[in-house]
């Protein structure tokens, strides 16, 4: 049996070029000659050549012998690459002032008012540790739902002070919709008819 090499047409047998392209290094084989399973070789592998010119055997029998080859002479090129980006985040990340952080940080938290506790928050969470702790003390022969002991799920009105907030937010989606519609509008009287 042969093979035509297809970057330059030469012809070797098929023996030949599995002793060129060590491909006992990649497959095991049994007494009769056959394949019996796959081998990962180790160490770097030079692309396979013909023998005569010198060209790549990229030949289908040989696939995973110049796959192999490909990524040993690729890995070396993404190492280098990794190296140089992770030298880039390496300065970036020392430049960074970890005091001058801790400040900006320090200085954020301070601006933060905690005082939006509402009198009328503290009675609805105190009825709602009531509701559940006769909930949980009660004696029912049914499962309790998730729902009676963590009254959180259940829909609750706006704040008082964060109210005005959610209706400038209503009225400014409204204004949002009505600009993309005022817009399409404008678009589709410009669009040229068709013929």
């Amino acid at each position: 049996m042969v093979i035509s090499i297809p970057s330059c047409r030469h012809t070797f047998t098929v023996e030949t070029l599995d002793g060129h392209c060590g491909m006992s290094e990649f497959h095991s084989c049994g007494a009769n000659g056959k394949w019996l399973g796959l081998l990962s070789p180790t160490g770097y592998r030079r692309p396979p050549t013909c023998p005569t010119c010198r060209s790549e055997i990229t030949a289908p029998r040989y696939g995973r012998v110049f796959k192999r080859a490909n990524l040993d002479i690729l890995e070396p090129n993404v190492a280098a690459q990794m190296s140089l980006s992770l030298g880039i985040v390496q300065t970036s990340l020392e430049s960074v002032s970890i005091s001058s952080k801790k400040d900006e940080l320090l200085n954020a938290a301070a601006t933060i008012d905690l005082r939006f506790k509402d009198k009328t928050e503290e009675k609805k969470r105190m009825s709602q540790n009531r509701t559940r702790t006769k909930t949980l003390n009660s004696t029912k022969d049914a499962p309790i739902s998730e729902r009676e002991i963590n009254p959180a799920d259940r829909p609750h009105k706006w704040p008082r002070r964060a109210q005005h907030i959610r209706r400038r937010g209503k009225l400014r989606c409204r204004a949002c919709m009505m600009a993309k519609s005022v817009r399409l509008s404008v678009i589709l009287l410009h669009l040229p008819e068709t013929p």
